[in-house]
């Protein structure tokens, strides 16, 4: 099947926005890494000397073969750090390449590119999530789908079985979208008709129920308790729920594509179907249309659930993503060949349509370029944490001590969004200049729980919001962290 724009340029653009977002990867690599989980991580990395595999998701081991190298050749933590940020944007780079040159596959690979920045905001900092992997391979997946639609190649299951087992492990909402893509690639390609498609859904099917049935760990069963519970809390008053109140203002204020692509597909649709005079053609428009809309609302509304009051944009944003992918690739697939990108020409081409190509390719380079200046510029959001624990550290100059504490109600939230990565996060950023210049801030509610334990009055003991994680520093990676023999004090 024919996949590929007429113009080569659009798939050269495409690398070029992948270098773009290397380079914001490796200039804002602090802002990246030192937020909640990737710190956490790269901390954890670090210290124990070994890669990190949280709750099955084994999808992340991708991202450690470079840092987790830079460890073992001996790097310094700003290298460790530097290769784990930009390994995101490598591994997304790599997955457009296999599917535009490998897959010959420009609409599937520009889908990638607008699903990391029509709508990222956030998501372009808050990097460690597992879910972000599984979608880029989701596109992968139905690369291989569309390239050889008969699916008869001996090697095309064996190859799926450890791509699908990586996308189910990596989130059990993947699902959604992979139901969607399956769906409308069925509608769109007669020539996907066949046993071996529907196999293709079974085995993902299969492994998504192996997954639930014998991997479901303590945060996912937590996860699912509370979802059910709101479901039952709710029902069924869904559409009254504060998160969907917050997710219309957040597309107002940042996410403003997301209406424009859905009015945009609707007019599409709806005059295609107005246009047909088959009724297969007008079904089948007609179909699309309602899955559009019908899996759109439904994200919407499952997370709303799952996060009633969605106090965090970063998070809220993360599981909106799918949305793009419910919006791009019939853009990519629908509209835009039926534009003069086409392989094809249009009949009675003139002269005036390689001037629409470039008319159209500058359209699409404006608006890349516009949001990556708005990924950009929302560094700023996570630089003010970065100047507020520093700001923080140079306390331990005047308290002579490298451990501090602070109480959570004198910490500004709306700058720190949540402080349970802080212990983390300080102590990455203070050995940045050296392994004995090791500083660490703890932030809580209530040391109480701590000083019965006895934590606080010890000088060799490094403190998070994990009791059992209390660490000895002598049993630290005195490689990279030299916390020495130093008591904890409050910072009022």
């Amino acid at each position: 099947m024919k996949n590929q724009f007429l113009s080569p340029h659009f798939r050269i653009f495409g690398y070029l926005v992948w270098t773009i977002l290397l380079l914001f990867s490796i200039l804002f690599y602090k802002e990246r890494v030192l937020f909640l989980d990737a710190g956490f991580q790269v901390f954890k990395m670090v210290n124990e000397g070994i890669p990190q595999v949280y709750h099955y998701r084994f999808s992340t081991l991708f991202i450690q073969i470079l840092p987790y190298a830079a460890f073992l050749l001996g790097a310094s933590i700003k290298w460790i750090m530097i290769l784990y940020s930009a390994s995101y944007v490598l591994f997304f780079g790599a997955i457009y390449h296999l599917i535009v040159k490998w897959l010959r596959n420009d609409y599937l690979g520009w889908a990638l590119i607008f699903l990391f920045t029509l709508l990222t905001l956030d998501n372009f900092y808050f990097i460690q999530s597992e879910y972000y992997l599984a979608l880029a391979l989701l596109l992968l997946n139905f690369g291989i789908v569309n390239r050889f639609p008969n699916l008869n190649r001996r090697w095309i299951f064996p190859l799926f079985l450890p791509l699908l087992l990586t996308i189910v492990f990596s989130h059990k909402l993947t699902i959604i979208p992979f139901t969607f893509l399956w769906i409308f690639f069925w509608l769109h390609h007669k020539q996907l008709r066949h046993k071996r498609y529907y196999a293709f859904f079974g085995l993902f099917l299969g492994l998504s129920v192996f997954k639930s049935y014998f991997f479901t760990n303590w945060y996912e069963a937590s996860k699912g308790k509370v979802f059910s519970d709101n479901l039952n809390r709710f029902f069924p008053n869904y559409f009254d729920i504060p998160a969907n109140e917050l997710f219309l203002e957040r597309v107002l204020e940042h996410y403003y594509f997301f209406p424009i692509l859905l009015i945009g597909l609707s007019v599409f649709y709806l005059k295609k179907i107005y246009d047909s005079s088959e009724k297969e053609s007008v079904l089948i428009n007609l179909i699309k249309l309602l899955l559009i809309w019908a899996f759109c609302i439904g994200q919407v509304l499952i997370y709303a659930i799952a996060d009633p009051d969605s106090p965090y944009r970063f998070y809220a944003e993360l599981n909106y993503l799918p949305i793009l992918i419910f919006l791009a690739v019939p853009l990519v697939f629908d509209v835009l060949p039926h534009s003069p990108l086409a392989p094809l020409a249009p009949k009675g081409e003139s002269v005036h349509v390689p001037k629409m190509r470039h008319t159209i390719l500058i359209g699409v380079v404006l608006i890349i370029a516009f949001r990556l200046f708005i990924i950009a510029d929302n560094h700023n959001t996570y630089e003010k944490r970065i100047s507020w624990m520093e700001n923080q550290l140079s306390n331990c100059d005047k308290l002579n001590t490298n451990r501090l504490l602070i109480k959570q109600k004198e910490v500004p939230m709306d700058i720190i969004i949540q402080d349970w990565g802080v212990p983390y996060n300080t102590l990455l950023l203070s050995t940045l200049e050296s392994p004995d210049s090791a500083k660490t801030i703890f932030i809580h509610e209530n040391f109480e729980g701590y000083k019965r334990k006895d934590l606080l009055e010890k000088d060799d003991y490094f403190l998070t919001r994990f009791h059992n994680q209390a660490l000895q520093v002598d049993s630290m990676n005195l490689d990279y962290f030299r916390l020495g023999k130093e008591s904890y004090h409050i910072i009022e």
